[in-house]
């Protein structure tokens, strides 16, 4: 520590939004820090000030608070994926449900009730069922705590051992490229992989690899990019279940058990009533929750997605769902011009990335639906648009979160907002 830093000692008051912990320095002010849990007194170097907040280093814990535990990861706090791994399960929880309270208690949605986190209790550890790690100088890793270097990664306690086992072959497999590989792993063990590199050169390497791994730890399959060069070796893509398609390529959520849980509270959400409603969903990824919706009663469902390749994975997906029309096209670009074309609909699904639907949400309320769902992974964009549809009509009325990654501070929440009128 430099001797030009200044030290301070605070009691930790909670968990934050973006896995640091927080407390009030002795002039009020905001300081964040990792490492820390709540309860705790701790020493913080200071290495960032701001008029409202500061940012601190943890020098040590002069009194454990009761949250604080042993963390079962021996890299742990070295590790950028886990940054709660030494805190006790339910002071996460217990962070996340406030975090999002926090945040849509912003929006002013006065008619929100905010439901208790969902959780599975048997699945803190091992859930992860798809990952991505770094690869650099033939070793395998997560990049550090606000680091870019990496910590090199012999077991990962968040994975399911299966997946764990295949990205670690990918590991050894000689690799010494600098890149990427991601992983997902079926129920049944079947695993996918993607091989990435930035350099073009590096092709017939990482082939080479690719071809090795197939048919070791699992692995079925690897998509190799290398620049813009992209070859497959063994299968393509994954068949999680029967006619759904996947690749690690793409995106997926990381933990299967807990979104089926998800999906189930998305299609209790848009009562659907055996009307064949008329379903708009945007942001649709692989199908992932086109495919629940569809399965659950008669509806009429138009799902819109941007990215090519998981476009593309749609169109396979819902190729036998006679009821579902799956279109490529940006997600605001298809709402307008549905909205400009007098379209109508019942209800609309959204299911954007981090950054949010601020594109779309202008155009939802010509649309006419009675009810929006949206499932989002980032409590402030989810409010803020939020706060934008409740200029255009219409009102949060329940926010269900997530445990969807423990030992994180992400949460997953799905909202039900409804027309005000209707």
């Amino acid at each position: 520590m430099s001797s030009s830093r200044k030290s301070v000692t605070l009691r930790i008051d909670g968990l934050a939004f973006g896995g640091e912990a927080v407390g009030r320095d002795p002039s009020g002010r905001a300081l964040f820090v990792a490492g820390a849990a709540p309860g705790d007194l701790v020493e913080v170097a200071l290495v960032e000030e701001k008029a409202r907040f500061a940012r601190g280093e943890l020098q040590r814990v002069v009194e454990a608070g009761a949250a604080r535990r042993e963390p079962p990861c021996p890299i742990a706090g070295r590790c950028g994926g886990c940054p709660w791994m030494h805190v006790d399960e339910e002071a996460q929880r217990v962070a996340k449900q406030a975090i999002v309270a926090r945040a849509l208690g912003r929006s002013g949605a006065p008619t929100l009730e905010v439901r208790p986190i969902a959780f599975d209790a048997d699945g803190l550890l091992g859930w992860r069922t798809r990952a991505r790690m770094r690869l650099q100088g033939g070793a395998i890793g997560f990049s550090g705590r606000r680091s870019h270097a990496l910590v090199p990664v012999e077991r990962c306690l968040a994975m399911d051992p299966r997946l764990d086992a295949a990205l670690q072959a990918a590991g050894r497999a000689g690799l010494r490229v600098d890149g990427e590989v991601a992983g997902v792993v079926a129920d049944d063990g079947r695993v996918h992989l993607a091989l990435e590199s930035d350099d073009e050169r590096a092709l017939p390497l990482v082939e080479a690899a690719a071809r090795a791994l197939v048919g070791t730890a699992g692995i079925v399959g690897v998509v190799v990019r290398a620049g813009r060069r992209e070859a497959a070796v063994g299968e393509r893509e994954l068949e999680l279940a029967s006619g759904e398609r996947t690749s690690a390529a793409g995106f997926q959520q990381a933990n299967a058990r807990m979104n089926q849980r998800l999906r189930a509270t998305v299609v209790e959400l848009l009562a659907l009533d055996g009307k064949s409603p008329r379903i708009l969903e945007l942001y649709a990824g692989d199908g992932n929750l086109t495919r629940a919706v569809a399965a659950a009663a008669p509806v009429r469902l138009l799902a819109v997605e941007g990215e090519p390749s998981a476009a593309a994975r749609l169109q396979r997906n819902v190729a036998a769902l006679p009821a579902v029309e799956a279109r490529a096209d940006d997600a605001a670009r298809a709402a307008r011009r549905l909205a400009d074309a007098g379209e109508r609909f019942d209800a609309v699904l959204l299911d954007p990335p981090r950054a949010g639907a601020a594109d779309a949400v202008p155009h939802l309320a010509r649309l006419g639906a009675a009810r929006i769902v949206y499932v989002s992974c980032d409590p402030m964009t989810l409010a803020r648009d939020v706060e934008a549809l409740g200029r255009l009509g219409y009102a949060a009325r329940v926010a269900q979160p997530f445990e969807l990654m423990p030992q994180s501070s992400h949460v997953e929440v799905v909202c039900l907002l409804t027309k005000v009128d209707a």
